[in-house]
């Protein structure tokens, strides 16, 4: 299912380091053959720290774009966590709804997905961008590292994959891989925090929220505008 690619509308890297009270303090790059394994070199990783809530945990931020690739099972945190040491204490990820802010949301009143309206959301304050459909769940769960077992790690994720939302590997094939679209992409938005022995899965998702109320307007600026694919407007290999 050799699908056309679609570029990005900007770089990742233009995704602010300041998304209202969270504050980038690092950014890293991977290794040259863990970015090989990572399969694309569309990506950001990110600390950021929230200056509001001091006591919460740093957020590790991991957002990776992927086109005009074959089917592929993504990588996520319940295999490459395993794999780089830690121990997953989940029996298996969990799913939660994130409490994403849609209040300013309105109805696109001249295109459509899947037979409903775009929502449109603000970007920066200032920037209308279309938002993806679907609920934002994410999937989550949590590892034990041996070196350190008073503390708690929670990993989630989900994906943007042609202008829709889902949390699984599974959804991103049904989506970006459906053989009546002819372009396609993904992007994979992942989070991990590491908290205190009280560190629960309710406070990793209140965080994650908090941090995705500022964040997805910023990762759709740089997404292409799926509206924009379907009319023909965005049908360019990736050049950013």
């Amino acid at each position: 299912l050799q699908k056309e690619p679609v570029k990005l509308r900007s770089s990742l890297a233009n995704v602010e380091t300041t998304l209202g009270s969270w504050k980038m303090i690092q950014e890293y790059r991977m290794s040259e053959s863990a970015a090989e394994e990572l399969g694309t070199q569309y990506y950001i990783s990110r600390l950021y720290r929230n200056t509001v809530e001091p006591g919460w945990p740093i957020l590790n931020l991991h957002v990776a774009y992927y086109t005009g690739q074959i089917d592929v099972v993504p990588h996520v945190p319940d295999r490459c966590m395993v794999a780089g040491g830690l121990v997953e204490r989940s029996p298996e990820p969990t799913h939660y709804d994130l409490n994403v802010d849609q209040s300013d949301w309105r109805e696109d009143p001249y295109h459509q997905i899947d037979g409903v309206p775009f929502q449109l959301g603000k970007a920066r304050g200032l920037h209308e961008v279309r938002m993806p459909a679907g609920d934002i769940v994410v999937r989550t769960s949590e590892f034990l590292d041996p070196a350190r077992p008073e503390e708690r790690i929670f990993a989630g994720y989900f994906f943007i994959a042609n202008g829709r939302l889902t949390p699984t590997p599974g959804g991103v094939r049904m989506l970006a891989f459906n053989p009546r679209e002819k372009y396609a992409y993904y992007c994979k938005l992942q989070f991990m925090m590491k908290g205190a022995a009280d560190f629960e899965v309710d406070d990793f998702i209140d965080v994650m929220s908090d941090a995705m109320n500022e964040l997805l307007g910023e990762i759709m600026l740089c997404l292409p505008d799926w509206a924009e694919v379907q009319d023909g407007v965005l049908n360019n290999p990736t050049d950013t």
